[in-house]
Protein backbone atom coordinates (compact mmCIF):
# COMPACT_ATOMS: atom_id res chain seq x y z
CA UNK A 1 0.00 0.00 0.00
CA UNK A 2 1.18 3.47 -0.93
CA UNK A 3 -0.06 6.48 1.02
CA UNK A 4 -1.46 9.38 -1.01
CA UNK A 5 -2.09 12.79 0.51
CA UNK A 6 -5.53 14.28 -0.15
CA UNK A 7 -3.88 17.39 -1.66
CA UNK A 8 -2.36 15.16 -4.33
CA UNK A 9 -5.78 13.64 -4.94
CA UNK A 10 -7.21 17.15 -5.46
CA UNK A 11 -4.38 18.07 -7.84
CA UNK A 12 -4.84 14.91 -9.95
CA UNK A 13 -8.62 15.42 -10.06
CA UNK A 14 -8.08 19.01 -11.27
CA UNK A 15 -5.60 17.85 -13.90
CA UNK A 16 -7.98 15.16 -15.20
CA UNK A 17 -10.87 17.63 -15.16
CA UNK A 18 -8.85 20.04 -17.31
CA UNK A 19 -7.82 17.21 -19.64
CA UNK A 20 -11.42 16.04 -20.02
CA UNK A 21 -12.60 19.56 -20.82
CA UNK A 22 -9.80 19.99 -23.38
CA UNK A 23 -10.69 16.68 -25.05
CA UNK A 24 -14.39 17.61 -25.15
CA UNK A 25 -13.58 21.07 -26.57
CA UNK A 26 -11.36 19.57 -29.24
CA UNK A 27 -13.94 16.91 -30.12
CA UNK A 28 -16.67 19.54 -30.45
CA UNK A 29 -14.44 21.35 -32.94
CA UNK A 30 -14.45 18.32 -35.24
CA UNK A 31 -18.23 18.37 -35.46
CA UNK A 32 -20.54 15.82 -33.88
CA UNK A 33 -22.71 15.30 -36.93
CA UNK A 34 -26.34 14.23 -36.82
CA UNK A 35 -28.18 11.14 -35.63
CA UNK A 36 -28.13 9.72 -39.16
CA UNK A 37 -24.51 10.61 -39.89
CA UNK A 38 -22.28 10.74 -36.84
CA UNK A 39 -19.31 13.05 -37.03
CA UNK A 40 -15.69 12.42 -36.02
CA UNK A 41 -16.00 14.60 -32.93
CA UNK A 42 -18.83 12.72 -31.26
CA UNK A 43 -16.74 10.12 -29.45
CA UNK A 44 -14.05 12.53 -28.20
CA UNK A 45 -16.74 14.97 -27.08
CA UNK A 46 -18.58 12.39 -24.99
CA UNK A 47 -15.43 10.71 -23.64
CA UNK A 48 -14.00 14.10 -22.66
CA UNK A 49 -17.27 15.07 -21.01
CA UNK A 50 -17.37 11.76 -19.12
CA UNK A 51 -13.77 12.22 -17.95
CA UNK A 52 -14.50 15.78 -16.85
CA UNK A 53 -17.68 14.72 -15.04
CA UNK A 54 -16.07 11.83 -13.19
CA UNK A 55 -13.06 13.98 -12.33
CA UNK A 56 -15.40 16.66 -11.01
CA UNK A 57 -17.03 14.08 -8.75
CA UNK A 58 -13.63 12.90 -7.53
CA UNK A 59 -12.60 16.50 -6.89
CA UNK A 60 -15.83 17.17 -5.01
CA UNK A 61 -15.28 14.09 -2.83
CA UNK A 62 -11.64 14.93 -2.14
CA UNK A 63 -12.41 18.52 -1.17
CA UNK A 64 -15.26 17.54 1.13
CA UNK A 65 -13.58 14.62 2.86
CA UNK A 66 -10.14 16.02 3.72
CA UNK A 67 -9.55 12.65 5.30
CA UNK A 68 -5.78 12.89 5.32
CA UNK A 69 -3.73 10.18 3.69
CA UNK A 70 -5.43 7.64 1.45
CA UNK A 71 -4.14 4.09 0.94
CA UNK A 72 -3.45 3.32 -2.71
CA UNK A 73 -3.40 -0.38 -3.56
CA UNK A 74 -0.59 -0.70 -6.10
CA UNK A 75 -0.84 -4.49 -6.20
CA UNK A 76 -4.48 -4.34 -7.30
CA UNK A 77 -3.76 -1.79 -10.01
CA UNK A 78 -0.87 -3.87 -11.39
CA UNK A 79 -2.88 -7.10 -11.47
CA UNK A 80 -5.88 -5.35 -13.02
CA UNK A 81 -3.63 -3.92 -15.75
CA UNK A 82 -2.13 -7.36 -16.36
CA UNK A 83 -5.62 -8.83 -16.62
CA UNK A 84 -6.92 -6.22 -19.08
CA UNK A 85 -3.85 -6.41 -21.29
CA UNK A 86 -3.81 -10.21 -21.16
CA UNK A 87 -7.50 -10.30 -22.10
CA UNK A 88 -6.84 -8.08 -25.10
CA UNK A 89 -3.90 -10.22 -26.22
CA UNK A 90 -5.56 -13.60 -25.68
CA UNK A 91 -9.06 -12.91 -27.01
CA UNK A 92 -8.27 -13.37 -30.71
CA UNK A 93 -5.63 -16.08 -30.31
CA UNK A 94 -7.22 -18.37 -27.72
CA UNK A 95 -10.88 -17.39 -27.56
CA UNK A 96 -13.25 -15.87 -25.05
CA UNK A 97 -13.07 -18.53 -22.30
CA UNK A 98 -9.28 -18.46 -21.72
CA UNK A 99 -9.20 -14.65 -21.96
CA UNK A 100 -12.05 -14.27 -19.45
CA UNK A 101 -10.43 -16.84 -17.16
CA UNK A 102 -7.21 -14.81 -17.18
CA UNK A 103 -8.87 -11.50 -16.39
CA UNK A 104 -11.04 -12.93 -13.60
CA UNK A 105 -8.09 -14.71 -11.99
CA UNK A 106 -5.90 -11.59 -12.23
CA UNK A 107 -8.58 -9.47 -10.57
CA UNK A 108 -8.95 -12.10 -7.83
CA UNK A 109 -5.20 -12.20 -7.16
CA UNK A 110 -5.00 -8.41 -7.15
CA UNK A 111 -7.86 -8.28 -4.70
CA UNK A 112 -6.09 -10.78 -2.39
CA UNK A 113 -9.33 -12.73 -2.39
CA UNK A 114 -8.50 -15.81 -4.45
CA UNK A 115 -11.28 -18.39 -4.36
CA UNK A 116 -10.57 -20.74 -7.26
CA UNK A 117 -14.03 -22.30 -7.64
CA UNK A 118 -15.82 -18.97 -7.47
CA UNK A 119 -13.37 -17.38 -9.91
CA UNK A 120 -13.63 -20.31 -12.31
CA UNK A 121 -17.43 -20.18 -12.21
CA UNK A 122 -17.39 -16.44 -12.79
CA UNK A 123 -15.05 -16.80 -15.77
CA UNK A 124 -17.11 -19.58 -17.36
CA UNK A 125 -20.39 -17.72 -16.77
CA UNK A 126 -18.98 -14.48 -18.12
CA UNK A 127 -17.62 -16.30 -21.18
CA UNK A 128 -20.94 -18.03 -21.91
CA UNK A 129 -22.83 -14.77 -21.52
CA UNK A 130 -20.37 -12.96 -23.79
CA UNK A 131 -20.49 -15.73 -26.40
CA UNK A 132 -24.29 -15.82 -26.44
CA UNK A 133 -24.56 -12.03 -26.57
CA UNK A 134 -21.88 -11.24 -29.13
CA UNK A 135 -21.85 -14.35 -31.34
CA UNK A 136 -25.39 -15.66 -31.20
CA UNK A 137 -27.41 -12.48 -30.68
CA UNK A 138 -25.32 -9.77 -32.36
CA UNK A 139 -23.57 -11.93 -34.95
CA UNK A 140 -20.05 -10.75 -34.09
CA UNK A 141 -17.56 -13.49 -35.02
CA UNK A 142 -15.96 -14.44 -31.72
CA UNK A 143 -14.68 -17.85 -30.74
CA UNK A 144 -15.53 -19.40 -27.37
CA UNK A 145 -12.35 -21.50 -27.44
CA UNK A 146 -10.27 -21.47 -30.61
CA UNK A 147 -10.58 -24.77 -32.39
CA UNK A 148 -14.04 -25.48 -30.92
CA UNK A 149 -15.96 -22.82 -32.81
Amino acid sequence: MVRVNYKLEIAVALLLLALGLAIAWTGAGYGVGTLRRLGPGLLPLWLGAALAGLSGLALFGAVLSRRGDVALDVRGMVWLSVGFNGFALLLETTGLLPAALLIVLCVGVGNRDVKPLRDLGTAVGLSLFGYLLFYQLLGIPISFVNGLG
